[in-house]
């Protein structure tokens, strides 16, 4: 749904739970090379007004929203950030702010921001300045996201803090390492894994930046060693079971919870266009094969992204049994906690 008649669309506001997610900002200050959000950055928009953004959580309230994830571009580089959370807070919200660190970097600027925030989403793709650097094309990335994990530790009054690390040809084999380098800094309960999106800035390089379903498994497998080792949960996104074997019951497709996603930017050639959708499985456009076909878990599977079929096919997908899917749903965890993507 789009239009300029979105805020007395009452209806579609409580059509999806208690979740909602409501981007406030089409702009970031890095350069990430995997970024599938790059061509939505371009997309129009620049920062929602305040005016706007307050509007839309008080009808989301009244719709029965309780949950509401702030997102970006960066968040937190929104020039009235701190009283879009102020409002969120005083309607009665459970605030999460998905974010690469940038607005709460600086010590007094955390100290006002993370009393209003219950759960933060942490991007960390790296153990060190170098590989940030190669990720990020920003020097300060590294030193950035260092002095946001001290901030969290001194000013968080965090329900859950999340950290996010997406798996590419360039950290894949230091994926361990990275779970280790988060823990040496925080302590996060949850902790997610994604596959790589071919979205946005990934269009033209997927091939070189993306990692084949077993490698990416392994590299899962291994940075989820640390994370429980650590007392976290891991969550998986992005993968089909059948690619993922004892980290199956981690998967975001059984952990994901429904959601309405509100933005403003180009829709149907208009720029500048509020719209409003449902989200009731994962929103990453993955598709299934014929070998899909007989999969217990088909149902609840997302299957795989189009452009990794394209260029590996379907033949590493297995069909999961009866009574492996059976195993696999019993050892899911809950639900709360899991991420957006």
């Amino acid at each position: 749904m789009h239009g300029k008649d979105l805020l007395s669309a009452g209806a579609a506001f409580g059509a999806a739970g208690d979740r909602a997610e409501l981007r406030i900002s089409k702009v970031c200050r890095r350069r990430c090379v995997f970024c599938c959000e790059a061509r939505n950055l371009r997309s129009g928009g620049g920062f929602m007004p305040l005016a706007e953004a307050c509007a839309i959580m008080k009808r989301l309230r009244s719709g029965g929203a309780r949950h509401l994830t702030l997102l970006g571009g960066e968040p937190t580089v929104h020039p009235q950030f701190g009283r879009i959370l102020r409002v969120a807070r005083l309607l009665g919200y459970s605030v999460q702010v998905t974010t690469d660190g940038t607005g709460l970097a600086d010590p007094a600027a955390a100290a006002a921001l993370l009393p209003d925030i219950d759960e933060l989403c942490l991007s960390v793709h790296w153990d060190g300045p170098e590989l940030a650097r190669a990720v990020t094309r920003l020097p300060s990335a590294f030193e950035a996201v260092e002095r946001v994990f001290g901030n969290v530790g001194r000013h968080g009054r965090l329900k859950l803090f999340m950290c996010h690390t997406v798996i590419c040809s360039l950290n894949a084999r230091k994926a361990a390492g990275i779970a280790k380098y988060v823990f040496s800094r925080g302590r996060p309960g949850v902790y997610m894994l994604s596959q790589l999106i071919p979205w946005g800035s990934v269009r033209s390089s997927y091939g070189g930046l993306t990692v084949r379903l077993p490698e990416f498994a392994r590299a899962a497998r291994a940075a989820a060693g640390v994370i429980r080792a650590n007392g976290a949960r891991p969550v998986v996104s992005g993968a089909p079971f059948c690619a993922l074997g004892p980290l199956a019951p981690f998967s975001n497709d059984l952990l994901f919870s429904p959601r309405l996603v509100l933005e403003r930017g180009r829709s149907y050639l208009k720029e500048n266009v509020l719209s409003v959708k449902k989200s009731a499985v994962p929103p990453l456009k993955r598709t299934r094969t014929v070998r899909c076909l007989g999969c217990a878990l088909a149902d609840r599977c997302a299957g795989v992204f189009k452009a990794y079929l394209d260029r590996f096919g379907d033949g590493e997908l297995r069909p999961v049994a009866a009574a492996a899917a059976a195993r696999i749903l019993r050892g899911r965890p809950a639900a709360e906690g899991a991420a957006h993507g």
